[in-house]
This record gives structure tokens, C-alpha cells and sequence, in this order.
């Protein structure tokens, strides 16, 4: 009785083997300052959203008092505004959760241990949890609207 054993190959797809399949340590994606960086140009994009809202909110409020019978107008283009900007305010804030808690992480695990500055700068991020935010912006945007309505009255 003859058996006939075929080699056993891996495919011929080119890729190198998987970090680590060597017995060597795998590196990761992104070092420590890469994702500080990465942490501080989400918070940026959150600061130029907030930014992009009270600018839309305050031209609004001074164009109404100035032309009362725009107010309607504006308290809409206000509105069509703001809804979008606040689910972008809301998803980029959780970007930068993510990109916190990323940075955390990658401070808790490296090797050789960080020095004091830059622990004091991990320490120093702490952003707030999206739905946080997004009823901040909920309320300010729920207070803009209503003082738009109330400019024909007021004035």
C-alpha cells in the first residue's frame, strides 16, 4: 500500500509572512506622537465645526435684529445649518475619543517608559464623550433658534 502525500505549499499571493510568524515582534501602525498628532488635528476639525456655528448663529441673531422680517428666513437657513453641523460636530468629537483613547494606550504599553513631558501631555488628554457634546450643541443650537424667533417680538 503506496500513499502519495502531496507537499503542502503556501499560496503564491506574494505578501510577506504576518508580523510576529518569525518569532518577531510586531511593530506598530503608528508611534506615540504620530497618534498625539492625529489626537490634536481631530480636536482641531472639532474647534473649526464649533467655530463654523457660532459664526453661522451670531450672523444670523445681528442680521435678524437689524432686518426683523428676515428673521424667519434666517431662523430656517439657522436650522438647515445646524442640524447637519451638529451631527459632524457629534462624530468628529467621537473621532477624537477615539483617537484619546488610541493615544492612551499606546502610552500605557511603550517601551522604553515615557518621559515626564510627555506623560504630562497623555494625561492632559481627556476629551469628553460625543453625546456630551452633541447636547451642548443641541441646547446652544435650541437657544439660538429661539431667540431668532423672538426677534420680530423684541424688536
Amino acid at each position: 500500500m503506496s500513499t502519495v502525500s502531496t507537499p503542502v505549499t503556501e499560496p503564491a499571493t506574494g505578501a510577506s509572512p504576518a508580523p510576529g510568524a518569525r518569532g518577531e515582534e510586531p511593530k506598530p501602525a503608528l508611534s506615540l506622537n504620530d497618534l498625539i498628532g492625529l489626537h490634536y488635528r481631530q480636536v482641531d476639525n472639532v474647534h473649526k465645526l464649533w467655530n463654523y456655528l457660532w459664526l453661522t448663529g451670531g450672523t444670523a441673531v445681528v442680521v435678524a435684529a437689524k432686518s426683523p422680517e428676515l428673521s424667519m428666513f434666517l431662523f430656517s437657513g439657522f436650522l438647515l445649518f445646524a442640524l447637519p453641523n451638529g451631527r459632524l460636530v457629534y462624530l468628529a468629537q467621537h473621532e477624537a475619543y477615539l483617537s484619546a483613547r488610541a493615544v492612551k494606550v499606546a502610552a500605557g504599553v511603550s517601551n522604553p517608559p515615557l518621559m515626564n513631558e510627555v506623560m504630562a501631555v497623555v494625561r492632559q488628554i481627556d476629551p469628553w464623550p460625543a453625546r456630551r457634546v452633541a447636547f451642548c450643541h443641541a441646547l446652544i443650537t435650541s437657544f439660538v433658534a429661539i431667540v431668532l424667533s423672538m426677534v420680530p417680538m423684541l424688536i
